[in-house]
């Protein structure tokens, strides 16, 4: 065989083990190996080895680079070379000898530097930065990843050298310095710029102290990580010591990004995350940073640990202000009982008999007392998904689903809700859940089938006009009739109830069980001088500029005018919780700031853009 055949097998090696088909490359850098027996081919070999966790076998492919007693010039080992054997001898628990082979992996690299001085070395050379920062952090040396990373500041060219210098000052407590490298390199994942922000979190002391560990291939792995810890408790267990899960869930919980799983990322931080979890816990009590509901979960997680009494008061701080509470001891009864069986079938006969609101309080009645039946706390939320109070039966499924999330009943009624309120992608999730379970029931199964319709035929709807669809929906709420001096609370009424409950997370108001109550809070909120004010100090200026406008023109401006000048809402969505408007005007109708409706101005009907008539004053002054 040739030169050729030799460099054949390594591009080919090289090009699996590029796309993660870590066997194939292995077959090839053997072939590679007949061919020419040398360091390159031995380097990639080993690699190949280590990353399949076999460190031994690993080890003895680098042993003739590592002695090399004739000095024979193929064999010579390289900054690679040394950096991988101290990550597998660090793998094998041999601390020593994986700091001596660090020591020679520098020295080499150093004199490589010289080698080609004064012109740069080639890429190949410089790329080997990220594998020794790699073998320094494998021994958990914090100081000496963060020498090196400032030591070759001006040689590293691939985004890991920079990835571990930050994970180095984030262990070192140099909070700011790791937020500003995590930055620079946030061009390749967003959560980058997630760990900048846990990173700032931590220095103002919003975050508790923990340490970011060195692997890298976790990152990759996260989504099949967390996937494999749903199903695996002591899974989970181990997983919730890693420093990248631990920002990764952090960032769930402060971004909100998905309710339920913040809600269940702060118990399981509580429940196996030692010290570091309950004092994450008690943080969030105390600071206003994090929802009402991640509050409310930290408080049960540490009452349940016995942090808290029964009968104690929890302090927590929200919107400033410290609200003592007190949590209510819910029993969970989880087997059939026909006396409970009797009370939902009495609640179901007078829907029936059309007295819905009277059935409705007799399973409001049970649920108060602190009982948690399946199937009664299932037809609570039902009944209210039938009276159209949307918020709430969602509330109530969303925490009927972590005590029994496969129970068919439950997953028929939360997909029919998800349908109801235009939420295609997570009833198809749901009903495919649903499907699974092999239903026995013949009435449900049929019920399910047509449910199965419904689906395909909204998401057609969807597919064929999502957007005209969302634009309608929204044109309905502008039309609907409002004065040139509306109050906040009589712009609200106009509003549909996701864009209540939107504002309400926006400006982190704790959560009421009442549309009304909602309404009044937001008010109450926007008529602070302090929170107005801070609202208004986060505003664009172009959102400023809209609010001068209308304040000039009296309060108000016809919507044709405003958008001339500012930008049609037209494009806006109507689901705001899956996308905030894009508009200026939409942006502050979003936030209760502007109200949109049709109005008489000189004598003709308008739409019309106006202020509530209880912020103008105080806009006036904030503006100036």
């Amino acid at each position: 065989m040739t030169n050729r055949n030799f460099e054949k097998f390594m591009d080919q090696g090289i090009y699996a083990l590029q796309k993660g088909n870590i066997l194939e490359a292995q077959r090839y850098f053997e072939k590679a190996l007949k061919v020419d027996d040398n360091v390159w081919v031995r380097n990639n070999l080993a690699y190949v080895y280590y990353t399949t966790k076999n460190s031994f076998k690993a080890y003895k492919i680098l042993e003739p680079l590592l002695k090399n007693k004739n000095n024979i010039l193929k064999y010579t080992p390289n900054t690679f070379t040394f950096a991988l054997a101290s990550l597998i001898q660090s793998s094998m628990g041999n601390e020593l000898l994986a700091r001596r082979h660090l020591q020679e992996a520098e020295k080499t690299f150093d004199l490589e530097l010289i080698a080609f001085y004064p012109q740069p070395a080639p890429q190949a050379v410089l790329e080997y930065t990220a594998l020794v920062l790699e073998a320094a952090g494998s021994l958990m040396d914090h100081r000496k990843v963060y020498e090196l990373y400032k030591k070759w500041q001006k040689w590293h060219i691939k985004w890991e050298s920079h990835y571990l210098g930050a994970a180095a000052c984030f262990n070192l407590g140099k909070y700011e310095e790791a937020a500003k490298i995590w930055e620079s390199i946030k061009g390749h994942s967003e959560f980058f710029a997630g760990l900048a922000k846990v990173s700032r979190l931590v220095e103002k002391k919003e975050i508790p102290p923990f340490k970011i560990e060195y692997q890298l291939s976790i990152i990759a792995e996260m989504e099949e990580v967390l996937k494999k810890a749903q199903e695996d408790v002591d899974y989970l267990k181990q997983i919730l010591q890693l420093g990248t899960v631990k920002a990764f869930l952090l960032l769930v919980i402060i971004e909100r990004l998905d309710k339920y799983l913040a809600q269940k990322s702060m118990e399981d931080f509580v429940r196996y995350g030692g010290d570091w979890g309950e004092e994450l816990a008690k943080t969030v009590l105390k600071s206003s940073l994090y929802s009402m509901e991640v509050k409310t979960a930290a408080a049960v997680a540490l009452k349940e640990k016995g942090v808290f009494g029964e009968e104690d008061t929890i302090p927590i701080v929200f919107n400033n202000q410290e609200i003592p509470t007190k949590l209510r001891k819910m029993d969970f009864i989880l087997i059939n009982r026909e006396d409970l069986n009797k009370i939902v079938f009495e609640a179901l006969r007078l829907r029936e008999r059309g007295k819905l609101e009277e059935g409705l309080k007799i399973l409001e009645n049970l649920w108060q007392k602190g009982t948690f039946y399946p199937l009664a706390a299932i037809y609570l939320a039902e009944f209210y998904r039938e009276k159209k109070e949307y918020d709430r039966a969602l509330n109530f499924y969303e925490y009927i689903e972590k005590i029994v999330p496969d129970n068919p009943l439950f997953l028929y009624f939360f997909t029919l809700l998800l349908v109801e309120i235009g939420d295609v992608a997570r009833a198809k999730r749901y009903l495919h859940k649903l499907k699974r379970l092999n239903v026995q029931n013949q009435e449900l199964r049929e019920k399910i089938k047509h449910l199965e319709i419904v689906i395909y035929l909204r998401e057609a709807l969807f597919s064929k006009g999502v957007f005209h669809y969302e634009k309608e929906l929204r044109k309905v709420i502008e039309e609907k009739a409002i004065t040139l001096n509306p109050t906040i609370a009589r712009g609200l009424k106009n509003m549909p109830v996701y864009w209540i409950d939107f504002i309400s997370q926006h400006y982190n108001l704790p959560p009421a069980r009442y549309r009304k109550d909602r309404e009044q809070q937001i008010a109450t909120f926007l008529t602070s001088r302090q929170n107005l004010q801070r609202v208004v100090n986060n505003l664009s200026e172009k959102e400023k500029e809209l609010l001068k406008y209308l304040l000039n023109n009296g309060g108000f401006g016809k919507l044709a005018v405003v958008s001339r000048k500012f930008g049609s809402p037209k494009d806006d969505s109507f689901y705001w919780d899956k996308e905030e408007p894009t508009s200026t005007v939409g942006k502050l109708w979003a936030k209760a700031l502007v109200f949109i409706g049709r109005a008489t101005v000189s004598g003709r009907k308008e739409k019309v853009a106006v202020i509530p008539v209880e912020l103008r004053e105080l806009l006036e002054t904030m503006l100036k």
